[in-house]
């Protein structure tokens, strides 16, 4: 049974499983602000492009997974950055709820 308290980002050499943690949680308020106010914003569409480069860089180094922050930006960029903001979205509300959300660990990833 697939878990769906994740989500699968299809970056780089293969699927990336992402979960909350609280290491990763805290990173993230830290160096980019409350989980609840980058979510507003997310979901209204007043997210930066830099956030979801930051977001993602920090989610696929706690998957294990070290890239070059620049290299990454300018990849996700190739990619439309836009299609990775319903995961962020989906992402940050399980580190609100921790509950399963429908869509969460559907794949999303680099149209190659």
């Amino acid at each position: 049974m697939q878990n769906k308290n994740c989500i699968n980002l299809n970056i780089g050499s293969g699927k990336n499983i992402i979960k909350p943690s609280l290491s990763l949680i805290c990173q993230i308020e830290d160096e980019v602000g409350a989980i609840p106010e980058l979510l507003d914003r997310f979901k209204n569409g007043k997210w930066k492009i830099s956030e979801v480069i930051t977001l993602i860089h920090m989610m696929l180094a706690e998957a294990g997974n070290s890239y070059d922050y620049q290299e990454l930006g300018n990849k996700l960029l190739k990619d439309g950055i836009n299609i990775y903001q319903a995961q962020m979205i989906v992402f940050l509300e399980l580190c609100l709820t921790g509950n399963t959300i429908p869509i969460a660990c559907r794949s999303l990833g680099s149209r190659a």
